[in-house]
């Protein structure tokens, strides 16, 4: 099923998202394309000749509930802006869950022309090889933040603190603008720790089984107003909670 899938997201890409020619439509500060919509359908269309009983959410159309059905999770262009701008950092993304929890995982960057995909008790693999994580020590890291969540507002204060107490601790700290990239950045050992705050599915969906199978640890952050996820290597994120105690 692995190249199947591959074939799918590498033919939109060259199909949909390699026409330039799309219209935006802006709303909320937020924005999406005819190439999102087109491309969504597609990946669904192409999915259900292989498992035409399966279900779906999605960014677009598909805005469903998880439940125990074999259900396809997809963003069909992760960094739509970024897209629309020019900005390499954008992808598509998937994941398959089988009693709500995640089977497969993949993401395809176009750009960049690298796919990166995971399967659940067997690894997390770039272009097919297997990821081997390398560790870094806290002043060498890049710690990533998803963007402003719109879909928990209340984290964007929380978000704000934590980028400050970590400053003085980390090489960098980098918000690149889609989920797909940051979880596919930790897996390529370009950052070391990524924090997001979203309620989006298909924003974590796709990189949390990236991330696991690649050996990295995902712990939930939970504050009075919000809560949010750090993932990463676990002596960056043990080093990285000891200062989120020390501040409280």
């Amino acid at each position: 099923m692995i190249h199947k899938l591959e074939k799918i997201l590498k033919d939109v890409a060259k199909d949909i998202l390699d026409n330039r020619n799309f219209i935006s439509t802006y709303k909320d500060k937020d924005i999406v394309t005819n190439n999102d919509i087109e491309a969504e359908r597609r990946i669904i269309q192409e999915i259900k000749k292989l498992r035409p009983n399966d279900c779906f959410i999605s960014e677009e159309e598909n805005q469903n509930q998880l439940t125990d059905q074999a259900t396809w999770i997809i963003d069909p262009i992760d960094g739509t802006l970024n897209y629309t701008r020019d900005i390499p950092q954008y992808g598509i993304q998937l994941a398959l869950y089988e009693n709500s929890e995640p089977q497969v995982s993949m993401m395809y960057f176009p750009v960049q022309d690298l796919l990166v995909h995971a399967i659940k008790g067997q690894g997390c693999f770039i272009n097919h090889e297997k990821v081997i994580i390398k560790t870094m020590a806290l002043d060498q890291s890049i710690v990533t933040f998803g963007d402003f969540s719109k879909s928990q507002p209340s984290s964007r204060p929380k978000q704000i603190e934590l980028m400050s107490s970590f400053l003085d601790h980390v090489m960098k700290i980098r918000i690149y603008g889609a989920s797909s990239s940051d979880f596919s950045y930790l897996v390529l050992n370009r950052s070391q720790c990524h924090i997001i705050f979203t309620k989006r599915l298909w924003e974590l969906a796709p990189g949390l089984l990236l991330a696991t199978e690649a050996g990295l640890s995902v712990k939930p952050l939970e504050f009075q107003s919000c809560k949010g996820y750090m993932i990463g290597h676990e002596s960056i994120l043990k080093s990285l909670e000891d200062i989120i105690m020390k501040k409280d």
